[in-house]
């Protein structure tokens, strides 16, 4: 009898106040995680043993707004700043990790999104993250646009609103500079020899008083590949699919276009 009392006592202090967030961040929306060490006691005895080591790959999260993460033992998931999102069939979580403004993204299928995500925001505040390298084999980085929606181009030029990769080691970005609705494209960034900043710059001190703030979303999916998955030098934009529909970038700005792209897309030579 005593021990199924102790029992009792030890699931209801597991289910009880489970750290559900309410925050306006990515994580509010992500299923809640019980690490490994807070389901023993004080004194360190649990009932759990260890968990088993994950291999990281890729899994299909549970929400559909951040919907790819990899796999990872719930409290690998914590220490890497994720939330958990469904089980992995292969053992541990989906970890799901975004990254607001002034973050690094420094995991293979990390998310950058907009501050108030998964609202638009209309918060004017230039926005900076780092992309390193997650180990010594990745070579390149593709950034999918999923969302990408900022002001759009006038006279051809992104003159208030604009999204770049660039590098501190060199003089010239690593993108051309883009505005307006890229939602759907992707880009492909080296991250060698060193690592990439992505800047989105907002700007509203062209509207007039009158005007309503406008409102802007981006929703990325940064995903880290080795030199055999890696899209040929010198290539923005790399299609691998047997049939694919290619936009310029920039092309579902609206009525005004940007006239200043100068890239390469590639494509994969298909077999015979």
């Amino acid at each position: 009898m005593a021990w199924a009392v102790l029992w009792v006592c030890v699931v209801a202090a597991l289910t009880h106040g489970l750290p559900l967030d309410n925050s306006p961040s990515p994580r509010a929306f992500a299923q809640p995680v019980t690490s490994q060490s807070a389901r023993s006691f004080a004194v360190g005895f649990s009932f759990w043993p260890p968990e088993p080591e994950v291999e990281p790959v890729e899994c299909a999260a549970a929400n559909t707004l951040l919907p790819r993460g990899t796999c990872f033992k719930s409290d690998d998931c914590i220490k890497l700043g994720g939330v958990a999102s469904g089980k992995c069939t292969s053992g541990g979580v989906c970890c799901v990790v975004p990254v607001l403004c002034g973050g690094v993204a420094r995991h293979n299928n990390t998310w950058f999104v907009n501050k108030d995500f998964p609202k638009a925001t209309t918060d004017p505040a230039s926005c900076t993250i780092t992309i390193r390298r997650a180990n010594a084999k990745v070579v390149q980085a593709r950034l999918e646009l999923e969302v990408l929606d900022l002001g759009t181009p006038r006279r051809g030029r992104c003159r208030e609103d604009s999204f770049l990769a660039t590098r501190a080691s060199v003089s010239q970005p690593l993108t051309p500079t883009l505005c307006g609705n890229n939602s759907r494209q992707h880009i492909y960034v080296d991250l060698l020899p060193g690592e990439v900043e992505v800047q989105v710059k907002l700007d509203n001190s062209h509207l007039l008083p009158r005007q309503g703030l406008p409102q802007r979303q981006w929703k990325v999916l940064i995903t880290q590949h080795p030199q055999e998955e890696a899209a040929p030098h010198g290539c923005l934009q790399y299609y691998r699919q047997d049939a694919s529909t290619v936009h310029s970038l920039n092309y579902d700005s609206g009525l005004d276009f940007a006239d200043h792209l100068n890239y390469d897309v590639c494509f994969t030579r298909l077999s015979k």
